[in-house]
């Protein structure tokens, strides 16, 4: 984690792609400066588990609930709903980048046809969002948005159909899983996870409602790291409305334990002292954890060769 030559180190990463770094953080010096890059490295991993373990629940939920409902196999546990509800122009399309090929200038069905699991496996975050403007089947049936979310969302605290038949409820939904995929979408294309904009409420642009911003864009790295919290806990509080289980899960893990460090002051600042940072070896670790009643900060673990291959973390933070 410690570069060998910060010149050359910064120099492969490019002055134009951390000259955000250097404006908003205020390094001290090159060392600092690619400490704070290491950060936004750390906590985006630490995220992308959260993340990930909200997309596969999340795409399982929907899936469940519209076989239970839609398609050839309505009522079992995996069926091709996708073809049974009129969906926008724009998930079709996602759909039938799946289902088809083009021939000739035209969309053919593959044949033999890829599972309804396939197809739910292959579908973007962005495709469950849009997914809700789906408002009738290909019969002319409204879709009962209200029972259906009622039965993905059953820990939310209001959820019952007459909750969830309301447009501007559903549309707080949209907008949730929108920030959710804002942030996974800047971590696939590897920009910086405390970056953001002006925060809106949770809601969607209509013709007759605007969201409103309720926080401003952060200015200072305190205002970046609470941004990233704020991400974080709504993230992990849609994971538990589609399920207690696995948000518990995720509570338990190492990745929920490593981004509550990270995102706080000792955790920014344990990177912009890397070059201070302390380090053990994997062999003096078990006589490390004895002298150390807590670790004080963040701590690399080498091989016997010098080659980090795990860091420590505070615990309680």
């Amino acid at each position: 984690m410690q570069p060998s030559n910060i010149a050359a180190t910064i120099a492969a990463l490019s002055g134009p792609r951390l000259s955000s770094y250097r404006t908003f953080f205020n390094p001290a010096n090159d060392l600092e400066l690619y400490g704070i890059y290491c950060w936004n490295d750390a906590i985006s991993a630490s995220l992308t588990a959260l993340l990930n373990n909200l997309e596969v629940t999340m795409r399982n939920a929907f899936h469940r609930e519209l076989s239970a409902r839609y398609g050839a196999a309505a009522g079992t546990a995996s069926s091709d709903w996708y073809n049974d509800l009129r969906l926008v122009p724009r998930s079709l399309e996602k759909v039938r980048t799946i289902t088809h090929r083009r021939r000739a200038g035209r969309q053919v069905p593959l044949y033999p046809s890829p599972s309804p699991d396939d197809v739910v496996s292959k579908l973007t975050f962005g495709f469950w969002k849009h997914l809700l403007d789906a408002a009738h089947d290909h019969r002319g049936n409204r879709v009962d948005w209200g029972a259906i979310l009622t039965a993905l969302l059953p820990n939310h605290a209001n959820s019952n159909p007459a909750y969830w038949a309301k447009q501007r409820r559903q549309d707080v939904l949209f907008a949730r899983i929108d920030l959710v995929g804002d942030m996974r979408n800047r971590i696939a294309h590897l920009e910086p996870v405390w970056k953001a904009g002006p925060l809106l409420q949770e809601g969607r642009a209509r013709p007759t409602f605007t969201p409103a911003a309720v926080l401003h864009a952060p200015a200072t790295p305190q205002e970046a790291i609470d941004r990233l919290k704020l991400v974080h806990n709504r993230a992990y509080e849609l994971l538990y409305w589609l399920s207690s289980a696995r948000a518990d899960d995720h509570r338990q893990s190492a990745a929920y334990g490593r981004f509550r460090h990270l995102a706080s002051k000792d955790g920014l600042d344990g990177f912009k002292k890397l070059s201070a940072g302390r380090r053990v070896s994997f062999i003096g670790l078990r006589s490390f954890i004895r002298a150390e009643a807590t670790v004080g900060g963040m701590v690399e673990v080498t091989d016997g060769q010098g080659m980090v291959i795990a860091l420590l973390f505070p615990q309680g933070t």
